[in-house]
């Protein structure tokens, strides 16, 4: 869930949907993206056309959002004003062997320029310029690995 002081948008990940919501607590709940629970996929477009796979997180910045399109392994740029969704990055990268951007990305939060982003199913977090699109894995410090049972 995010805000843009006014609204809270939420990904609704069960039915694939971007939904808002008035901060204030009047008026109604809409859709931004998604059509129901049978109606997901990966399709890049406009409201009801747009199909997003378990969405699970999303982020607000710059009066756009970003949307952690998780079984798509895909960041996923939305705007809620147009009700557009198109990919930002990710998905398979043509080549054999390739090791692909995000594997089931499921959190993502912004700050300084960056998307932090879980990396779910690589256990890592990604970190990706807005300006570049370059994507890098945070380095973690001073962090020991968990210990494993004999």
């Amino acid at each position: 869930m995010t805000t843009d002081g006014k609204n809270l948008y939420v990904a609704d990940s069960e039915v694939s949907a971007i939904r808002k919501v008035p901060a204030d607590g009047k008026g109604e709940v809409t859709t931004i993206l998604g059509e129901g629970l049978f109606e997901f996929g990966d399709i890049d477009g406009t409201a009801d056309k747009a199909r997003l796979q378990h969405a699970l997180g999303v982020v607000y910045v710059n009066g756009k959002l970003y949307v952690a399109d998780t079984y798509n392994s895909k960041i996923k740029l939305v705007d809620p004003q147009k009700r557009t969704s198109q990919t930002f990055l990710g998905g398979e990268k043509p080549g054999w062997l390739t090791t692909p951007v995000f594997s089931e990305p499921g959190g993502i939060s912004y700050a300084n320029g960056r998307l932090y982003v879980a990396d779910t199913n690589a256990h890592r977090i990604r970190v990706v310029d807005l300006k570049t699109k370059a994507v890098t894995t945070l380095k973690l410090q001073g962090v020991d690995a968990p210990k494993t049972e004999q």
